[in-house]
């Protein structure tokens, strides 16, 4: 039950947090697009020099989905669903792409004449995923053996005085003797039970 009870709790935890992270990173991009919206001259969008690169990567799309510039780390193809919001002003589209080996996060907005693609690594999503499943894994072995000794020791002290009561109980069967010593003492149920054969014997 406790290994149930806690991977479920870690599994509702990563699936929350991933998409959590996943829709800061969204924001954060719409952000970056707009700021780079705003410095466009007459319409026309420009890679940004260095502020936005540091964090973001940026590419323009011609009307003919050909690259007009490009600050992506790797010429990655333009899918399908971008290349659908090209031309098409305020059109949008999110997708998960790998750059240069790592998923990336890559906002494609459509434009009247093209497209702009903004794109940031997830190295950080993953990176804090990654600590996440490793500490729920811990987690989950920490509590579900910490549940294993808690019921193997509760069930040793309700196996130990029923033993010693069945023992009793073989002992009078066998010998036919009625003043053999009954344990179990208390008001649980082995004592409870204790009590009970002593009174029937007596």
């Amino acid at each position: 039950v406790a290994l149930i009870a806690t991977s479920a709790v870690g599994l509702i935890s990563y699936r929350t947090t991933s998409a959590r992270l996943s829709s800061e990173v969204d924001r954060s991009i719409t952000q970056a697009a707009q700021q780079m919206l705003d410095l466009s001259q007459n319409g026309r969008v420009r890679v940004p020099s260095r502020s936005l690169l540091e964090v973001y990567w940026v590419r323009v799309l011609g009307a003919d989905g050909s690259v007009v510039a490009s600050s992506f780390p790797d010429d990655v193809p333009v899918d399908p669903d971008a290349e659908a919001v090209i031309g098409q002003p305020r059109a949008l589209d999110r997708s998960t792409v790998a750059v240069t080996g790592t998923d990336a996060r890559v906002h494609t907005m459509g434009l009247p004449n093209g497209a702009v693609q903004i794109g940031r690594s997830l190295d950080e999503v993953d990176s804090v995923l990654d600590d996440l499943r490793r500490r729920t894994l811990i987690l989950v072995i920490a509590v579900s053996m910490a549940a294993a000794l808690a019921g193997w020791l509760i069930a040793g002290t309700v196996a130990a005085p029923m033993s010693r009561l069945t023992k009793a109980a073989e002992e009078v069967g066998s010998s036919g003797r009625l003043d053999v010593a009954v344990p179990g003492t208390g008001t649980d149920e082995v004592g409870r039970l204790g009590g009970a054969f002593r009174d029937m014997l007596g």
